[in-house]
């Protein structure tokens, strides 16, 4: 995270920004709805995993993924990701997961962090870099408090198996979320070998 500050930014910038900036506020509209659409062309759908998801056919977005990918990408997309969602958001509730990171709470506290959660050691990283305000000197000293709490959540996280509880707890939520689901999901992979393979020809 302190890398990212010292770098200026935490991603690449956007080829069209020049472009966007130009443009007029209908203009940028005009783009926008070529790009992804227009709400009244929509056309709804219930996914696979019972969520309602409307697009527009003729937007560019949904050309380039029907060229790329098939007729069938979206609809496929979508539902997985839905169920990626939840996959995730099962695993980490299981009681598995959570046994695993009260263990490694405890192993924090015991090298002198009192965290609760796994997001905690990234909000106090960021806390710091707010309070460093972008001064050299005091990014430095950030940089090196946040390897020494990368290192000691690396060795807790080891210690405590936390890694292998959450394989563990995701296979068994996987088989739950998508039972009835395998030949969709396999269609969806083939769907993208395919795809890879006509690209890379």
């Amino acid at each position: 995270m302190t890398a990212e500050h010292f770098r200026g930014r935490s991603s690449p910038p956007d080829p069209n920004t020049a472009t966007l900036q130009a443009m007029t506020k209908d203009g940028r509209s005009n783009w926008d709805e070529a790009l992804l659409g227009n709400r009244r062309h929509h056309t709804e759908v219930t996914l696979l995993d019972g969520r309602n998801f409307s697009y527009d056919k003729n937007s560019c977005v949904q050309k380039a993924q029907r060229e790329v990918y098939g007729a069938e990408w979206s609809v496929l997309f979508q539902s997985f990701q839905g169920f990626a969602n939840r996959v995730m958001q099962e695993t980490m509730d299981s009681a598995l997961a959570e046994e695993a990171r009260r263990q490694w709470a405890h192993c924090m506290r015991e090298a002198g962090h009192r965290y609760k959660d796994a997001q905690d050691p990234r909000r106090a990283v960021q806390a710091l870099l707010d309070r460093a305000d972008g001064d050299p000197a005091r990014l430095r000293i950030t940089g090196r408090k946040e390897l020494l709490i990368a290192r000691k959540d690396s060795d807790c996280e080891r210690k405590v198996r936390l890694h292998e509880a959450v394989l563990n707890a995701q296979a068994t939520v996987e088989k739950r979320v998508l039972a009835g689901h395998e030949v969709a999901y396999r269609r969806l992979v083939e769907l993208r070998r395919q795809a890879l393979a006509r690209l890379s020809r």
